[in-house]
């Protein structure tokens, strides 16, 4: 039986937005984690309010980044454009913080991998048939 191109794009459409949403969980759980460490690094070195303040901003940043992702990952599954423009820049964006790190650090082997993953989810989503499921 042969699949038909619509079948295919959902495929990969679903492959990416699962991968948005485990993101979207893993970076939250980050956030929450790397606020609380910060927070009882920052609370030994500086005055209580100062380290409370910095790692409640910290905190909102990476969690809100989270959300984000996993929010991407449901509108991906349900075919919203927002959701395919917003990954497209979030991917771009992914592909610039590679190069830059690629540069500064010289940390080539896990960017390039980045840096591939970015470029073919990029291309996926602008490819024509793509476009067209998440206008219908």
């Amino acid at each position: 039986m042969k699949k038909t191109n619509e079948e295919k794009t959902l495929v990969g459409v679903i492959i990416i937005s699962w991968f948005f949403r485990v993101a979207g969980i893993i970076i939250i759980l980050l956030g929450l984690g790397s606020s609380i460490l910060l927070f009882s690094i920052l609370i030994d070195n500086t005055e209580g309010v100062f380290a409370i303040i910095i790692s409640i901003i910290v905190g909102i940043f990476i969690v809100s980044l989270g959300v984000l992702y996993f929010l991407v990952g449901r509108g991906l599954d349900k075919l919203k454009s927002w959701a395919r423009m917003t990954t497209i820049v979030l991917e771009i964006l992914q592909m610039i913080l590679s190069l830059i790190l690629i540069i500064l650090l010289m940390d080539i082997s896990s960017n390039i991998i980045s840096l591939i993953i970015s470029g073919v989810v990029i291309y996926y989503l602008s490819k024509r048939e793509v476009r067209e499921a998440f206008r219908n």
